[in-house]
């Protein structure tokens, strides 16, 4: 029987949680992500059939949903999280060395398909705000206008687990409304990236192809299913036979889980 993802990370970290926990608000651009868009009628049936999560909901209005692509063994070729406000424009968050990449795989995958795959992480960046004060801000300043801005850039809450806030996609050639609001707030303090990471990896959110390694990591095996990253009733996707049949089995022998290791100081490699 899989354990729920409530009693897996809190028996096995909440050590590593409460001593990650955010006190104040933090924002963050986060330079190791890039950005892939996906535009054209078929943009939704086309992701459909590539990824581990329904893309349905992303034809609906303002909406973000994380996932996966897989190989045909069922292993994991990047993790994304998709964002899309109309349905026809998709936005792909991903690991941006990893963005030319996925660009050429979903070029081989477009056949006849009525959409048009660019990376444009050279125009858009990602950026990541976290803290107490995120859900009042979500709902107070983003949640009566969550439509593109006029300079294109928008936000959504992650969807992968609510204490990891919000996430924005902007232009990079100019401070445009989320950058400048996230600057000129006093109480929104400026974090290297790498602080959103450890408090991602605080909750056992994996992410990037250092955590997910290519080829290797099965998507059950790294969470994706308990932060809301798989579908197992969407239908046919590359690699969802393994995906459904360790599901339904119920067979995950193994789990990314958070820990802290207390000791000298010494490095840890690998």
């Amino acid at each position: 029987k899989m354990c729920p993802n409530r009693q897996l990370l809190q028996r096995s970290a909440h050590t590593v949680a409460e001593t990650c926990r955010l006190s104040s608000n933090v924002w963050a651009k986060m330079t190791a992500r890039g950005v892939l868009r996906v535009v054209g009628a078929d943009a939704i049936t086309f992701l459909q059939g590539l990824t581990t999560n329904d893309m349905k909901p992303l034809g609906s209005g303002p909406k973000a949903v994380s996932a996966a692509f897989l190989n045909a063994q069922g292993r994991v070729i990047l993790d994304a999280i998709l964002y899309s406000a109309d349905g026809e424009t998709i936005f792909i968050d991903i690991a941006a060395e990893k963005a030319a990449e996925l660009a050429s795989l979903l070029k081989k995958y477009k056949l006849r398909a009525k959409v048009k795959i660019s990376d444009a992480s050279s125009e858009l960046g990602v950026w990541v705000a976290l803290g107490p004060d995120v859900g009042r801000w979500w709902v107070q300043e983003t949640d009566k206008n969550k439509t593109p801005a006029d300079d294109g850039s928008f936000i959504f809450q992650d969807p992968r687990h609510l204490d990891l806030g919000i996430r924005a996609i902007a232009p990079l050639a100019s401070d445009g409304p989320v950058q400048s609001f996230l600057k000129a707030n006093p109480a929104w303090l400026e974090v290297p990236e790498t602080q959103c990471d450890m408090f991602r990896l605080s909750l056992g959110v994996a992410e990037g192809p250092a955590e997910f390694v290519s080829g290797k990591s099965m998507p059950l095996e790294a969470n994706l299913d308990m932060f809301s990253g798989v579908s197992f009733n969407k239908g046919c996707y590359i690699g969802q036979e393994l995906t459904a049949r360790t599901h339904f089995r119920g067979q995950v022998r193994k789990r990314l889980v958070p820990f802290i290791l207390a000791g000298s100081g010494e490095t840890v490699k690998g």
